[in-house]
């Protein structure tokens, strides 16, 4: 039995929905009820920061894969309470339930001294993984394509500007949560990725003002038709979410 952290999100429905296309048993942990991605997996109704919930949840299982983040959850259930402290518990009560597996999705760049509360949770979480006994993986995906995508083009269709993160002139790399979510089954079928850190990165580096395209325009086509390049988002703002990915960092390696 798999369990999935996660299992109603962005990246985390497509996971569910590959591993019980190819037959596997998977039990995802939600808020919600009644609201399965895919017919064929159980649904444990519950929070990540409850620690008896999540404990129930993992009963029976032997893998369990964490895709769950509080870039936007709000207050008490930010990066420090979801990415650092729950995702520890449930690291904690998953060796206690006899997990040996344990992909963790973290973020690439992850630190314990970068500006973000995110990238600093994620990677307080990594550690504890790291030094547990499971046969864990770690995976360090660039910003999620789709997610740009929404903050790109949010104000689009509402006749809005394109809004574009800082300045917009330096080069990002984005990755669809379709291609990290085909690394998250490969690692849980594929041995070899026990105990590796993996950097999940799309296939080369994009402007951020070519990258939300709407009606074949790009961004500085849709906002210069309203006289504007776009909203500027303030560099506070970018060191509580997502920024740039740099060069891979200490012992990770590429996907």
């Amino acid at each position: 039995m798999i369990f999935v952290a996660g299992g109603t999100g962005r990246l985390g429905s497509i996971v569910v929905r590959r591993l019980v296309q190819r037959g596997e048993r998977v039990r995802m942990l939600t808020r919600t009820p009644g609201t399965a991605p895919v017919n064929g997996c159980e649904v444990a109704v519950g929070d990540v920061r409850n620690h008896a919930a999540v404990a129930a949840a993992l009963e029976g299982c032997d893998t369990a894969v964490w895709c769950v983040h509080g870039l936007l959850g709000g207050r008490g259930a930010g990066p420090d309470q979801i990415d650092r402290a729950a995702c520890i518990a449930t690291v904690d009560a998953a060796q206690r339930a006899g997990v040996r597996r344990f992909v963790l999705v973290s973020i690439k760049d992850a630190a314990p001294d970068h500006t973000s509360s995110l990238f600093r949770a994620k990677y307080a979480a990594e550690q504890h993984l790291r030094a547990t006994g499971l046969d864990w993986t770690i995976l360090r995906p660039t910003c999620f394509l789709e997610l740009w995508l929404d903050i790109v083009r949010g104000r689009l269709g509402t006749g809005g500007p394109a809004v574009v993160l800082g300045p917009g002139e330096n080069l990002l790399n984005v990755v669809s949560v379709v291609d990290v979510a085909a690394v998250v089954d490969h690692c849980l079928i594929e041995p070899s990725t026990i105990r590796r850190v993996l950097d999940v990165a799309g296939p080369r580096e994009r402007h951020p003002r070519r990258t939300g395209s709407r009606s074949g325009r790009d961004c500085d086509q849709a906002s210069a038709t309203r006289r504007t390049a776009g909203d500027a988002i303030s560099r506070r703002a970018l060191r509580a979410g997502v920024r740039e990915t740099g060069d891979p960092g200490g012992d990770a390696e590429h996907a």
